[in-house]
Protein backbone atom coordinates (compact mmCIF):
# COMPACT_ATOMS: atom_id res chain seq x y z
CA UNK A 1 0.00 0.00 0.00
CA UNK A 2 1.09 3.17 -1.07
CA UNK A 3 -0.11 6.78 0.78
CA UNK A 4 1.19 10.01 0.31
CA UNK A 5 4.13 8.34 -1.81
CA UNK A 6 5.14 6.28 1.07
CA UNK A 7 5.38 1.97 0.97
CA UNK A 8 3.84 0.20 3.87
CA UNK A 9 4.45 -3.79 3.07
CA UNK A 10 1.21 -5.19 3.60
CA UNK A 11 0.79 -8.87 5.86
CA UNK A 12 -0.47 -11.64 3.95
CA UNK A 13 -2.58 -13.74 6.11
CA UNK A 14 -4.29 -16.33 4.06
CA UNK A 15 -4.72 -17.16 0.50
CA UNK A 16 -5.46 -13.85 -1.74
CA UNK A 17 -5.49 -12.34 1.74
CA UNK A 18 -3.77 -9.37 2.94
CA UNK A 19 -3.68 -6.92 5.68
CA UNK A 20 -2.15 -4.12 6.48
CA UNK A 21 -1.88 -1.62 9.25
CA UNK A 22 -1.27 2.27 8.89
CA UNK A 23 -1.74 5.53 11.61
CA UNK A 24 -2.19 8.68 10.20
CA UNK A 25 -0.65 11.42 12.25
CA UNK A 26 -2.44 14.25 11.19
CA UNK A 27 -5.79 15.52 9.94
CA UNK A 28 -5.81 15.86 6.15
CA UNK A 29 -6.70 14.31 2.71
CA UNK A 30 -4.42 11.38 2.29
CA UNK A 31 -4.19 9.72 -1.28
CA UNK A 32 -3.47 6.32 -1.51
CA UNK A 33 -3.07 3.12 -3.99
CA UNK A 34 -2.05 -0.23 -3.94
CA UNK A 35 0.14 -2.37 -5.44
CA UNK A 36 0.61 -5.71 -6.06
CA UNK A 37 2.55 -8.76 -7.46
CA UNK A 38 0.94 -11.75 -9.33
CA UNK A 39 -2.81 -12.39 -11.79
CA UNK A 40 -3.65 -15.57 -11.46
CA UNK A 41 -0.99 -18.14 -13.43
CA UNK A 42 0.88 -14.90 -14.76
CA UNK A 43 3.48 -12.41 -12.34
CA UNK A 44 2.26 -9.07 -13.43
CA UNK A 45 2.60 -5.83 -11.92
CA UNK A 46 -0.49 -4.12 -11.32
CA UNK A 47 -1.27 -0.75 -9.89
CA UNK A 48 -4.68 0.26 -8.46
CA UNK A 49 -6.28 3.79 -9.38
CA UNK A 50 -5.19 6.52 -6.55
CA UNK A 51 -7.84 7.04 -4.31
CA UNK A 52 -7.88 9.45 -1.69
CA UNK A 53 -9.34 9.90 2.43
CA UNK A 54 -9.68 12.62 3.97
CA UNK A 55 -8.94 12.61 8.09
CA UNK A 56 -10.95 14.63 10.27
CA UNK A 57 -11.09 13.46 13.44
CA UNK A 58 -12.12 15.45 16.99
CA UNK A 59 -8.55 17.72 16.55
CA UNK A 60 -10.44 20.33 16.72
CA UNK A 61 -13.86 21.87 17.18
CA UNK A 62 -14.96 22.03 13.63
CA UNK A 63 -14.06 23.07 9.96
CA UNK A 64 -11.51 21.54 7.02
CA UNK A 65 -8.76 24.05 7.62
CA UNK A 66 -9.41 26.03 4.49
CA UNK A 67 -9.42 29.50 4.83
CA UNK A 68 -13.39 29.46 4.07
CA UNK A 69 -13.57 27.37 6.40
CA UNK A 70 -10.99 27.01 9.31
CA UNK A 71 -10.48 24.55 12.00
CA UNK A 72 -12.18 25.91 14.94
CA UNK A 73 -10.02 26.38 18.53
CA UNK A 74 -12.12 26.04 21.47
CA UNK A 75 -9.35 24.43 23.81
CA UNK A 76 -5.77 24.41 24.59
CA UNK A 77 -5.98 20.87 23.20
CA UNK A 78 -7.38 22.34 19.70
CA UNK A 79 -4.60 24.83 19.81
CA UNK A 80 -1.77 22.31 20.58
CA UNK A 81 -3.27 20.22 17.33
CA UNK A 82 -2.19 22.89 14.99
CA UNK A 83 1.00 21.96 15.11
CA UNK A 84 -0.35 18.83 13.23
CA UNK A 85 -1.09 21.06 10.29
CA UNK A 86 1.22 24.21 10.14
CA UNK A 87 0.00 24.71 6.51
CA UNK A 88 -3.88 25.17 7.36
CA UNK A 89 -6.34 28.02 8.68
CA UNK A 90 -7.40 28.23 12.25
CA UNK A 91 -9.66 30.55 14.35
CA UNK A 92 -10.23 30.75 17.93
CA UNK A 93 -14.00 30.27 19.02
CA UNK A 94 -13.02 31.05 22.73
CA UNK A 95 -10.81 32.78 25.26
CA UNK A 96 -8.10 30.23 26.95
CA UNK A 97 -6.79 30.31 30.25
CA UNK A 98 -5.55 28.47 33.38
CA UNK A 99 -9.26 28.13 34.03
CA UNK A 100 -9.63 26.18 30.96
CA UNK A 101 -10.33 22.38 31.75
CA UNK A 102 -7.10 21.05 29.66
CA UNK A 103 -4.36 24.00 30.51
CA UNK A 104 -2.39 21.58 32.49
CA UNK A 105 0.24 20.05 30.32
CA UNK A 106 -0.43 22.25 27.61
CA UNK A 107 -0.83 26.03 28.50
CA UNK A 108 1.68 26.06 31.26
CA UNK A 109 4.53 23.85 29.60
CA UNK A 110 4.02 25.62 25.95
CA UNK A 111 5.85 24.34 23.11
CA UNK A 112 5.36 26.77 20.52
CA UNK A 113 3.69 26.49 17.09
CA UNK A 114 6.20 26.02 14.42
CA UNK A 115 10.14 25.66 16.00
CA UNK A 116 12.12 26.65 13.28
CA UNK A 117 12.28 27.45 9.13
CA UNK A 118 11.68 25.64 6.02
CA UNK A 119 8.80 22.46 6.89
CA UNK A 120 8.84 23.09 10.49
CA UNK A 121 7.53 26.78 10.28
CA UNK A 122 3.85 27.91 10.99
CA UNK A 123 2.72 28.73 7.19
CA UNK A 124 -0.96 28.85 7.71
CA UNK A 125 -3.29 31.82 8.81
CA UNK A 126 -4.65 32.15 13.09
CA UNK A 127 -7.38 34.35 13.13
CA UNK A 128 -7.51 35.12 16.58
CA UNK A 129 -11.20 36.19 16.44
CA UNK A 130 -10.51 39.11 18.89
CA UNK A 131 -10.56 35.97 21.30
CA UNK A 132 -7.35 36.18 24.16
CA UNK A 133 -5.41 33.56 25.50
CA UNK A 134 -3.94 33.68 28.92
CA UNK A 135 -1.25 32.42 31.67
CA UNK A 136 0.86 30.89 28.98
CA UNK A 137 3.69 29.83 30.42
CA UNK A 138 6.81 29.15 27.92
CA UNK A 139 10.04 27.82 29.82
CA UNK A 140 13.05 27.57 27.67
CA UNK A 141 16.10 29.59 28.46
CA UNK A 142 18.57 27.89 25.86
CA UNK A 143 16.22 27.67 22.96
CA UNK A 144 15.42 29.59 19.81
CA UNK A 145 12.28 30.78 18.60
CA UNK A 146 9.84 30.56 21.29
CA UNK A 147 6.36 32.52 21.59
CA UNK A 148 3.19 31.10 21.03
CA UNK A 149 4.19 30.52 17.61
CA UNK A 150 7.94 30.15 17.29
CA UNK A 151 8.69 30.78 13.97
CA UNK A 152 5.91 31.75 11.21
CA UNK A 153 5.78 32.76 7.61
CA UNK A 154 2.00 32.82 7.98
CA UNK A 155 -0.15 35.93 9.26
CA UNK A 156 -1.39 36.34 13.02
CA UNK A 157 -4.46 38.46 13.94
CA UNK A 158 -6.61 39.92 16.08
CA UNK A 159 -5.72 37.61 19.27
CA UNK A 160 -4.35 38.86 22.56
CA UNK A 161 -1.77 37.66 24.84
CA UNK A 162 -2.35 37.99 28.74
CA UNK A 163 -0.67 37.58 31.58
CA UNK A 164 2.12 35.39 29.30
CA UNK A 165 5.49 34.46 30.62
CA UNK A 166 7.99 33.75 27.95
CA UNK A 167 11.54 32.68 28.63
CA UNK A 168 13.77 31.92 25.97
CA UNK A 169 17.48 32.26 24.42
CA UNK A 170 17.19 33.80 21.28
CA UNK A 171 14.15 34.94 18.64
CA UNK A 172 11.89 35.77 21.78
CA UNK A 173 8.57 37.04 21.97
CA UNK A 174 4.86 36.49 23.90
CA UNK A 175 3.06 36.14 20.81
CA UNK A 176 5.82 35.30 18.41
CA UNK A 177 9.51 34.51 18.34
CA UNK A 178 10.38 34.94 14.36
CA UNK A 179 7.87 35.95 12.01
CA UNK A 180 8.17 36.61 8.00
CA UNK A 181 5.15 37.48 7.53
CA UNK A 182 2.47 39.96 9.32
CA UNK A 183 1.28 40.53 12.60
CA UNK A 184 -2.08 43.05 12.94
CA UNK A 185 -4.75 43.61 15.75
CA UNK A 186 -2.90 41.72 18.27
CA UNK A 187 -1.33 42.56 21.85
CA UNK A 188 0.40 40.94 25.03
CA UNK A 189 0.59 41.50 28.47
CA UNK A 190 2.84 39.80 31.00
CA UNK A 191 6.73 39.30 31.13
CA UNK A 192 9.34 37.90 28.36
CA UNK A 193 12.64 37.17 28.88
CA UNK A 194 15.62 36.00 26.63
CA UNK A 195 19.25 35.73 27.09
CA UNK A 196 21.11 36.55 23.67
CA UNK A 197 19.67 37.90 20.80
CA UNK A 198 16.22 39.44 19.89
CA UNK A 199 13.70 40.22 22.76
CA UNK A 200 10.65 41.95 22.32
CA UNK A 201 7.18 42.21 24.01
CA UNK A 202 5.41 41.03 21.22
CA UNK A 203 7.51 39.51 18.28
CA UNK A 204 11.55 38.51 19.45
CA UNK A 205 12.56 38.99 15.66
CA UNK A 206 10.58 39.90 12.24
CA UNK A 207 10.87 40.26 8.67
CA UNK A 208 7.45 41.16 8.28
CA UNK A 209 4.38 43.75 9.07
CA UNK A 210 3.53 44.31 12.31
CA UNK A 211 0.34 47.02 12.52
CA UNK A 212 -2.06 47.95 14.51
CA UNK A 213 -0.51 46.21 17.81
CA UNK A 214 0.75 47.17 21.23
CA UNK A 215 2.68 45.42 24.24
CA UNK A 216 2.11 46.33 28.11
CA UNK A 217 4.81 43.53 28.92
CA UNK A 218 7.83 44.10 30.76
CA UNK A 219 10.75 42.89 28.94
CA UNK A 220 14.04 41.47 30.35
CA UNK A 221 17.30 41.25 28.51
CA UNK A 222 19.68 39.10 30.39
CA UNK A 223 23.14 37.64 30.44
CA UNK A 224 24.49 38.75 27.17
CA UNK A 225 21.26 40.15 25.40
CA UNK A 226 21.01 42.52 22.90
CA UNK A 227 18.48 44.22 20.56
CA UNK A 228 15.82 44.40 23.36
CA UNK A 229 12.80 46.14 22.04
CA UNK A 230 9.11 46.63 23.67
CA UNK A 231 7.37 45.94 21.16
CA UNK A 232 9.86 44.18 18.91
CA UNK A 233 13.62 43.36 19.75
CA UNK A 234 14.89 43.47 16.13
CA UNK A 235 12.76 44.59 13.18
CA UNK A 236 13.79 44.34 9.32
CA UNK A 237 10.20 44.52 8.35
CA UNK A 238 7.96 47.80 9.12
CA UNK A 239 5.67 48.90 11.94
CA UNK A 240 2.73 50.89 11.78
CA UNK A 241 -0.12 52.50 14.32
CA UNK A 242 1.63 50.12 17.31
CA UNK A 243 2.52 51.44 20.68
CA UNK A 244 4.68 49.55 23.88
CA UNK A 245 4.27 50.77 27.28
CA UNK A 246 5.95 48.43 29.38
CA UNK A 247 9.89 48.51 31.03
CA UNK A 248 12.64 47.20 28.74
CA UNK A 249 16.00 46.13 30.14
CA UNK A 250 19.20 45.30 28.32
CA UNK A 251 22.35 44.08 29.13
CA UNK A 252 24.65 44.63 25.98
CA UNK A 253 23.60 47.20 23.58
CA UNK A 254 20.15 48.47 20.91
CA UNK A 255 18.16 48.27 23.73
CA UNK A 256 14.20 50.46 22.72
CA UNK A 257 11.50 51.07 24.50
CA UNK A 258 9.25 49.71 20.77
CA UNK A 259 12.19 48.52 18.74
CA UNK A 260 15.88 47.52 20.08
CA UNK A 261 17.06 47.42 16.67
CA UNK A 262 15.42 48.79 13.62
CA UNK A 263 17.39 47.51 10.82
CA UNK A 264 15.90 49.10 7.61
CA UNK A 265 12.33 48.66 8.75
CA UNK A 266 10.09 51.70 8.56
CA UNK A 267 8.12 52.95 11.85
CA UNK A 268 5.04 55.14 11.17
CA UNK A 269 2.73 56.85 13.59
CA UNK A 270 3.58 54.61 16.82
CA UNK A 271 4.84 55.19 20.33
CA UNK A 272 6.32 53.97 23.40
CA UNK A 273 6.25 55.07 26.86
CA UNK A 274 8.41 52.49 28.95
CA UNK A 275 11.50 53.02 30.90
CA UNK A 276 14.33 51.99 29.43
CA UNK A 277 17.56 51.01 30.91
CA UNK A 278 20.76 49.53 29.02
CA UNK A 279 24.71 50.22 29.45
CA UNK A 280 24.74 50.91 24.69
CA UNK A 281 22.83 52.37 22.10
CA UNK A 282 19.91 53.05 24.11
CA UNK A 283 16.51 54.94 23.01
CA UNK A 284 13.36 55.95 24.27
CA UNK A 285 11.67 54.28 20.92
CA UNK A 286 14.87 52.91 19.29
CA UNK A 287 18.09 51.62 20.28
CA UNK A 288 19.50 51.48 16.54
CA UNK A 289 18.41 53.05 13.53
CA UNK A 290 19.86 51.34 10.49
CA UNK A 291 19.02 52.29 6.59
CA UNK A 292 18.84 53.74 3.04
CA UNK A 293 16.89 53.87 0.27
CA UNK A 294 14.01 54.61 1.93
CA UNK A 295 14.39 51.91 4.57
CA UNK A 296 15.16 53.02 8.22
CA UNK A 297 12.29 56.10 8.37
CA UNK A 298 10.77 56.60 11.61
CA UNK A 299 7.78 58.93 10.99
CA UNK A 300 5.07 60.68 13.00
CA UNK A 301 6.35 58.74 16.40
CA UNK A 302 7.03 59.28 19.80
CA UNK A 303 8.21 58.52 23.09
CA UNK A 304 7.38 59.67 26.44
CA UNK A 305 8.49 58.29 30.30
CA UNK A 306 10.65 59.44 33.50
CA UNK A 307 13.63 57.59 32.55
CA UNK A 308 16.60 59.36 31.96
CA UNK A 309 17.13 58.50 28.43
CA UNK A 310 16.21 61.72 26.47
CA UNK A 311 16.79 60.88 23.10
CA UNK A 312 14.00 58.84 20.98
CA UNK A 313 17.12 56.76 19.13
CA UNK A 314 20.44 56.40 20.77
CA UNK A 315 22.10 55.69 17.25
CA UNK A 316 21.53 56.39 13.63
CA UNK A 317 23.20 55.23 10.99
CA UNK A 318 21.68 55.88 7.64
CA UNK A 319 17.45 56.17 7.49
CA UNK A 320 15.56 59.34 8.99
CA UNK A 321 13.94 59.75 12.30
CA UNK A 322 10.98 62.16 13.05
CA UNK A 323 10.17 61.42 16.71
CA UNK A 324 9.34 63.80 19.16
CA UNK A 325 10.67 63.41 22.78
CA UNK A 326 7.76 64.50 25.31
CA UNK A 327 9.79 63.68 28.40
CA UNK A 328 7.79 63.02 31.34
CA UNK A 329 4.58 64.75 30.12
CA UNK A 330 1.64 62.45 29.53
CA UNK A 331 -0.85 65.31 29.68
CA UNK A 332 0.31 66.10 26.43
CA UNK A 333 -1.09 63.35 24.91
CA UNK A 334 -4.95 63.08 26.60
CA UNK A 335 -7.71 65.00 25.53
CA UNK A 336 -7.73 66.57 22.08
CA UNK A 337 -4.57 66.05 20.97
CA UNK A 338 -5.70 66.10 17.54
CA UNK A 339 -4.82 68.23 15.35
CA UNK A 340 -3.07 70.26 18.02
CA UNK A 341 0.04 68.26 18.87
CA UNK A 342 2.32 66.81 17.38
CA UNK A 343 3.47 64.13 15.90
CA UNK A 344 -0.33 62.86 15.94
CA UNK A 345 -1.34 65.44 13.56
CA UNK A 346 -1.29 63.19 10.60
CA UNK A 347 -2.50 60.41 12.57
CA UNK A 348 -5.91 58.27 11.55
CA UNK A 349 -8.59 59.72 14.33
CA UNK A 350 -10.73 57.85 14.52
CA UNK A 351 -10.69 54.76 12.39
CA UNK A 352 -7.28 53.74 13.58
CA UNK A 353 -6.92 56.00 16.81
CA UNK A 354 -8.92 57.00 19.26
CA UNK A 355 -8.34 60.09 21.95
CA UNK A 356 -8.63 59.54 25.33
CA UNK A 357 -9.50 62.29 28.23
CA UNK A 358 -7.16 60.65 30.51
CA UNK A 359 -4.69 58.41 29.03
CA UNK A 360 -2.54 58.10 25.71
CA UNK A 361 -4.62 57.06 22.52
CA UNK A 362 -5.68 53.68 21.73
CA UNK A 363 -6.26 51.61 19.20
CA UNK A 364 -10.17 51.86 17.90
CA UNK A 365 -10.18 47.96 17.47
CA UNK A 366 -9.54 47.64 21.62
CA UNK A 367 -13.17 48.93 21.84
CA UNK A 368 -12.45 51.04 24.89
CA UNK A 369 -14.40 53.49 23.66
CA UNK A 370 -12.67 56.73 23.11
CA UNK A 371 -13.54 59.66 25.25
CA UNK A 372 -13.53 62.64 22.15
CA UNK A 373 -14.62 60.29 19.27
CA UNK A 374 -17.49 59.30 21.19
CA UNK A 375 -18.47 63.13 22.06
CA UNK A 376 -17.89 63.48 18.62
CA UNK A 377 -19.86 61.09 17.31
CA UNK A 378 -22.76 62.43 19.01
Amino acid sequence: LEINGVNITATNLSANVYNVSYTFSSIGTYSYKWHSWGNGSFHNYNVSTTRSYTVNGTFFANGTGTAEDPYQIGSWTHLNNTKRNLTASYILIANLSSSTSDYLGLGNNWTPIGTSSGASAFSGNFNGNNNTISDLIINFSSTRFRGLFGYATGNISNVGLINANVSGYRDVGALVGYTTAGVSNSYSTGYVTGTYDAVGGLVGSSDGIINNSYSTAKVDGLVYAYNVGGLVGYSEGAIYNSHATGEVYGTDYNVGGLVGDNSYSNIVNSYSTGNVYGPNDVGGLVGYNWGTGGKGIISNSYWNNASTYLVCVDTINGGSVNCIVIQDNESYFQDDVYPLNAPMLSWDFFDTWEEMNNSYPVLTWQNIGGDICESLAG
